[in-house]
C-alpha cells in the first residue's frame, strides 16, 4: 500500500487502484491478460515472508506487452 501511494505521486505513470488490482491476487492469469484487463503497461508483483525476527520482500516489475521481467529487487531486514 505504501509503494502504491508513492507511485501515484509520479505524474509520468498511471497507477491502478489497489482494489482493482486485488481481484487478481493469487490468479494464474498471465501478465499480458492482467495488463489488458487493467489497462496497465506494467505490473508490480511480489511476495513477503515475515517472522518475528525477519522480513523478506521480493518484488518484480513485469512488462505486460511481453510478459518479461524488467526489474526485480529484494529486501531482507528486521521488522519495526
Amino acid at each position: 500500500e505504501d509503494l502504491t501511494a508513492t507511485l501515484t505521486r509520479l505524474r509520468t505513470i498511471g497507477v491502478v487502484a489497489a482494489g482493482s488490482a486485488a481481484k487478481f491476487k493469487g490468479s494464474n492469469e498471465s501478465p499480458q491478460i492482467i495488463g489488458q484487463r487493467l489497462g496497465a503497461s506494467f505490473l508490480l508483483t511480489g511476495t513477503m515472508r515475515r517472522s518475528p525476527e525477519n522480513i523478506a520482500l521480493s518484488v518484480q516489475l513485469v512488462d505486460t506487452s511481453t510478459g518479461a521481467q524488467i526489474w526485480s529487487g529484494k529486501y531482507d531486514g528486521v521488522p519495526e
